[in-house]
């Protein structure tokens, strides 16, 4: 087991983390992208070859190994968790053949019933859905598509729910599901970070009593608490891209620890936590919905 991240990794790192500062404002974070916005990102993203780090170098793939996920994971969630959702997704469950085609996607733990489906462009290309030992790719004659207004975060995704029945469907081996699984925890490791940026920002600027919340000793505690929990999530996320027996560990590891240091975050904040003028309303809400999804994935996993 090598949890080693190499000079090459390091520069992968660094390329993602520079393209999420540069173009995952935070007015994107808190109040979306337009459409034209994230068609220039997807772009974006496809010329930094994203589509192409899960693939092996036979199919395409640059041959970074199995830690290059959860890296660019990582930074883009701390950024934008919405993005990172869908790339979650996207990363596990693409055709390898086009690895780059936009589309709409989800997990349902009982093939034949009722699919969640999310799409971070307006107009994805094509559907894939896992159901387990398959991926489902309904056509636009067996998608009948609604809006899901009941999503309490991830509000950069388009929310909708479809019927599988009748759709065409192809199978796949556990890694599918593993990999989503270890993406997905990744996904929330990168919200772990960006809201624990956001509490300890706000903790240095905010003053009572003539010094900084962070100068009292009940807030030091609060920020070292969230960082082990942070620590430990990650952790196990880098484990379980070597390792994929301790997916569905870290993926629920990684979910709670998102809500929980989320939550302490919003605290720190006090009452201004609460209004979408400071972005940890958001990666409060962001990981509720993601503990949501995280649920569904791991209730297809405890099925099989």
């Amino acid at each position: 087991m090598n949890l080693t991240i190499d000079e090459n990794l390091g520069i992968l790192q660094e390329t993602v983390q520079r393209f999420a500062s540069q173009q995952l404002t935070t007015e994107g974070l808190t109040q979306g992208f337009t459409a034209a916005e994230k068609e220039q990102l997807f772009g974006g993203l496809t010329e930094l070859g994203v589509f192409h780090v899960t693939l092996s170098e036979d199919q395409g793939g640059f041959g970074f190994g199995p830690l290059a996920l959860p890296l660019i994971l990582e930074s883009i969630g701390a950024a934008n968790p919405s993005l990172a959702a869908y790339l979650a997704f996207h990363l596990a469950l693409a055709d390898p053949a086009s690895p780059e085609t936009p589309c709409a996607v989800g997990v349902t733990p009982t093939s034949g019933q009722t699919a969640r489906l999310f799409s971070f462009l307006d107009a994805p290309e094509s559907t894939r859905i896992l159901t387990g030992p398959t991926i489902a790719a309904p056509v636009a004659t067996t998608v009948t598509a609604k809006a899901s207004p009941d999503a309490l975060g991830l509000s950069g995704l388009h929310h909708t729910t479809c019927d599988l029945d009748g759709a065409p469907s192809s199978p796949v081996d556990n890694s599918a599901l593993s990999s989503l699984m270890t993406a997905l925890a990744a996904t929330a490791v990168g919200l772990s970070q960006g809201a624990l940026r956001e509490g300890l920002a706000y903790a240095a600027e905010r003053e009572q009593f003539g010094k900084a919340l962070n100068r009292f000793q009940a807030i030091q505690f609060k920020l070292a608490d969230m960082e082990a929990h942070r620590l430990s999530a990650q952790w196990l996320t880098y484990r379980a891209a070597t390792d994929s027996t301790l997916a569905a560990a870290a993926l629920s590891r990684a979910t709670e620890s998102a809500a929980f240091i989320a939550d302490e975050a919003l605290q720190i904040h006090g009452g201004y936590g609460y209004t979408k003028e400071y972005p940890v309303e958001t990666f409060f809400r962001d990981a509720q919905e993601l503990r949501r999804i995280a649920a569904d994935t791991l209730a297809l996993h405890w099925s099989l």
